[in-house]
């Protein structure tokens, strides 16, 4: 009896392998095919819920207003990773992050370094990416944009894009219209300010660079644009090659008087000294035997 009992056991283990070899790769196949289902039916296992953008797509930016665009979406500011427009990281310094939901406000002064057309902004968060589309319009005919109809600001004899050559300077001059009582006109080269003036000089640039002019209220904020000038400069090697030989003749002149100013005049006494030395006491024997022969 002791034995078959032993020999029922032994049975039942085995049945019961045999039984859990055959089901395990079973019920792991329907599981996968669960969730192979919940896949195709657009099911996602993520708990995470790409965010969007409510309010601003579609917005419409004047070059040289003062006022940029917001983008809201429906996620957190602390979710915030990055801005992306066109594809490239926008600096943290060009827009805004605030609120809750998230809203990024592109600033201006960056909106006017955009290309006239259509744009694209991507606001990638922890959640996913939020796209929106916007535009940004240009001015015609390197006219000002003004606020009320008052003050206007125009560059004199200039297109809204120039071409010039290799270390060309190029003078840039502005007029201005009505102007406020405590106002005053700025010029910019490449978006910095240069100072209070209506002109600026260009010496001898080597990459592209844009002028502008605005006229700025007695707070500080900005009145009137004349709309940035942008100058594409030749500095292809070839561009740079002619600019070479054509001044040549002043560089050599220049180096040249360089030397010359940094060798000071007591060593080149010193240098006469010492070959006048040299060669007095090269001829002293045969003037002391000719002195001898007298």
């Amino acid at each position: 009896m002791k034995a078959q009992k032993q020999y029922r056991t032994v049975v039942s283990l085995l049945l019961l392998l045999v039984i859990l070899a055959y089901c395990t790769p079973f019920c792991a196949y329907a599981e996968s095919e669960r969730y192979s289902d919940d896949y195709e039916n657009g099911i996602s296992l993520s708990t995470k819920v790409p965010p969007a953008v409510k309010s601003g797509g579609g917005a419409e930016y004047r070059k040289g207003s003062t006022e940029g665009l917001t983008f809201t979406t429906d996620d957190t500011t602390d979710n915030l990773l990055r801005v992306l427009v066109d594809g490239k990281v926008v600096s943290p310094e060009n827009y805004t992050a605030s609120g809750e939901p998230l809203a990024v406000t592109l600033h201006a002064g960056y909106l006017d370094t955009l290309s006239a057309g259509e744009h694209k902004i991507k606001i990638v968060t922890a959640n996913g990416e939020a796209p929106a589309d916007f535009t940004v319009k240009g001015r015609e005919n390197n006219e000002s944009t003004t606020h009320g109809g008052k003050t206007t600001v125009k560059a004199v004899d200039t297109e809204s894009k120039i071409t010039t050559d290799y270390k060309q300077t190029k003078n840039f001059k502005f007029e201005t219209e009505n102007m406020p009582e405590g106002a005053t006109a700025h010029v910019y080269y490449n978006g910095e300010d240069q100072g209070e003036g209506t002109s600026i000089s260009v010496k001898e640039p080597t990459d592209d660079y844009t002028v502008e002019c605005k006229v700025l209220g007695a707070n500080g904020k900005e009145i009137a644009s004349s709309g940035k000038i942008k100058v594409k400069v030749k500095n292809s090697f070839l561009d740079k090659s002619k600019w070479f030989f054509n001044n040549l003749p002043g560089i050599l002149t220049e180096g040249f008087s360089k030397i010359k100013v940094t060798i000071k005049t007591g060593f080149l006494d010193k240098i006469k000294a010492w070959f006048t030395d040299l060669i007095l006491g090269a001829f002293a024997p045969l003037f002391s035997k000719f002195e001898s022969v007298c």
